[in-house]
């Protein structure tokens, strides 16, 4: 379990695995235990991801959550799960069952539970872990009926892998890692991100990589358990288990986002009420704030 402290150093990257398409690649920043105010001037407000360590600590997951604990508390729960090669086919797999293939599993593309809403069947495993300060939201001060209940459990083989993609409704996200190990890929949104689309693959063989992603220059980072990686608003990633891996993660709101998450959520028509609560709670605490400087 890590003891890092604000006062400590990140440790020097890890290189990309050798069969990667990129090689010549920038590794995303790194640091230990930033405060909020350091976050949001660093990377909050640029839009940048990072990688944190020193903040997971004191949770009960870090020492809790293994694939036994999955399997023996949770092991009725069914659970969906796919693979990178048909994204949108998914099947239903009690959760003790998945967790015996991924023992098992040698297959290159295997079958990857990357979204379990365990909100609605465990919500006591909420009291594991916490959001860490770096990454306040506001949806967490709507009314239940309201918010968006963007947090799941990530549990993966070896191999298994997200597709591309930008996060739901431009939010930006953390993911903290329990065990295993990822690599990550991120795809800055500029004007060439407009192209892309979610049937690319940027883990594909060299020879297969698509056009759209073949003169562009990811960056990266090789997640290690207790670690933090923080995706920026409208970024394009893909994550790719090196190990197998159990990871959590919160798509949050801001200050930083709020512009692009108010659009991502107007756009959709099932969280328009979402967008309209989200845009009056900003107003009136802004308006409070503002009487109270006068």
């Amino acid at each position: 379990m890590s003891s890092a402290t604000a006062h400590d150093s990140p440790p020097a990257p890890l290189p990309p695995p050798a069969w990667l398409c990129w090689q010549e690649l920038e590794h995303i920043d790194a640091a230990v235990a930033p405060t909020r105010e350091q976050f949001v001037e660093s990377w909050g407000k640029p839009g940048k991801p990072v990688k944190l360590d020193g903040l997971t600590a004191n949770w009960s997951a870090r020492t809790r959550w293994t694939f036994d604990f999955f399997a023996q508390r949770y092991g009725d729960c069914m659970v969906m799960v796919g693979r990178r090669s048909t994204p949108d086919t998914v099947q239903p797999m009690r959760l003790a069952d998945y967790i015996a293939t991924i023992r098992t599993t040698a297959m290159a593309d295997p079958y990857y539970l990357k979204d379990w809403v365990f909100r609605a069947q465990a919500p006591e495993l909420y009291e594991d872990f916490s959001a860490p300060p770096q990454f306040p939201c506001y949806f967490a001060e709507l009314d239940p009926e309201l918010q968006p209940g963007f947090s799941w459990i990530y549990i993966g083989p070896r191999h298994s892998t997200s597709n591309f993609h930008r996060d739901v409704a431009a939010t930006s996200a953390w993911n903290a890692l329990i065990g295993g190990r990822k690599l990550w890929l991120f795809f800055a949104p500029d004007r060439h991100a407009e192209m892309y689309h979610n049937d690319l693959d940027a883990f594909a063989e060299c020879d297969a990589i698509d056009p759209l992603l073949r003169h562009t220059r990811p960056l990266y980072c090789i997640q290690e358990p207790g670690e933090v990686v923080f995706t920026p608003s409208l970024w394009w990633h893909q994550v790719y288990n090196l190990e197998p891996s159990i990871a959590v993660t919160e798509n949050f709101v801001d200050d930083c986002n709020l512009h692009a998450v108010l659009k991502g959520l107007r756009a959709s028509p099932e969280r328009r009420h979402t967008a309209l609560a989200l845009a009056l709670l900003v107003g009136s605490r802004r308006l409070r704030k503002l009487g109270a400087g006068l």
